[in-house]
């Protein structure tokens, strides 16, 4: 290898480790693969539709375990209208740092007087968004709510 190609090399993995990138040798395929932490937080995510979520000022995403641990995630006005897409859906995401594999989800959306307060079970599944043999592996579960009824979101 010149010092040419050996630079270039050096530059590219400075800036993928710089990108969140780490890399891990599997014996079983005896291959290099570079790891991202991009995608892998454990997390609850539900996707609002924007008729659900119009005129809405407040928005608060709570999951909680069976045992009753629960993380919650709140949002104002100014944070809603940021967190929308340019397709006008809304997600709302908030930390799963727990190993079980379900989580009991509410939503209330506050709009004026009137809050929607809904509620759902989202079965959480592990995500290698690397593949297997990759670290992290973690667990993800996300739905869509129309403001009457829960579906499975599709990614």
């Amino acid at each position: 290898m010149n010092k040419s190609t050996f630079a270039i090399t050096a530059i590219a993995f400075v800036s993928l480790m710089a990108a969140g990138c780490t890399l891990s040798y599997t014996e079983a395929d005896e291959e290099l693969v570079m790891c991202t932490m991009i995608g892998a937080q454990p997390s609850v995510i539900v996707e609002i539709t924007p008729d659900a979520i119009a005129n809405a000022t407040r928005v608060e995403l709570t999951a909680c375990t069976s045992h009753g641990d629960c993380t919650s995630r709140e949002q104002n006005e100014d944070e809603i209208a940021l967190g929308s897409t340019e397709w006008e859906n809304y997600y709302i995401t908030t930390a799963w740092p727990y190993a079980d594999q379900s989580a009991h989800v509410t939503v209330e959306i506050t709009s004026g007087d009137t809050v929607n307060v809904a509620e759902t079970t989202v079965d959480l599944e592990i995500v290698s968004p690397n593949g297997p043999a990759c670290e992290p592996h973690v667990l993800q579960g996300s739905v869509v709510f129309d403001g009457e009824h829960w579906s499975p979101r599709e990614t």
